[in-house]
C-alpha cells in the first residue's frame, strides 16, 4: 500500500478533525434529546410562557456556528447541515417547554 503524501495527510486530518468537532457538537446541542440533556426537560404540561419559550427558541438558534466560520475552523457547506439540525432540535425543544396552551 502506499503512503500518503503530505498534502493527502493534511486533507485527512482536517476531515478527522471536522467530523469530531461535528460530533460532539451535535451530541450537545444538534438533537432534541441532545437539548433535553443539556438543559433539562421541564414540566409535561409546560413551564415557561409563549413570550419565554420564544426567547429560548431564539437563544438556542446556533449562532456560536457562525463563530466557527468566523474564526476559519469551519466552511459554510460544512456548518450548513449542523444549523439545519440544530434549529429543528431549538424548535422541538423549545415547544415541549412552552405550557399547553401555548402550543395550539
Amino acid at each position: 500500500k502506499k503512503a500518503l503524501s503530505r498534502r493527502e495527510r493534511k486533507k485527512l486530518e482536517k476531515k478527522q478533525d471536522y467530523e469530531r468537532r461535528r460530533t460532539v457538537w451535535m451530541e450537545r446541542y444538534g438533537t432534541f434529546q441532545a437539548l433535553q440533556s443539556t438543559f433539562g426537560a421541564g414540566s409535561i404540561l409546560g413551564d415557561l410562557s409563549p413570550e419565554q419559550t420564544r426567547r429560548l427558541y431564539h437563544t438556542l438558534l446556533p449562532r456560536s456556528l457562525l463563530g466557527l466560520y468566523e474564526m476559519g475552523l469551519m466552511k459554510p457547506e460544512e456548518l450548513a447541515p449542523l444549523a439545519y439540525n440544530a434549529r429543528i432540535a431549538a424548535k422541538k425543544y423549545a415547544r415541549s417547554r412552552c405550557i399547553w396552551t401555548g402550543r395550539v
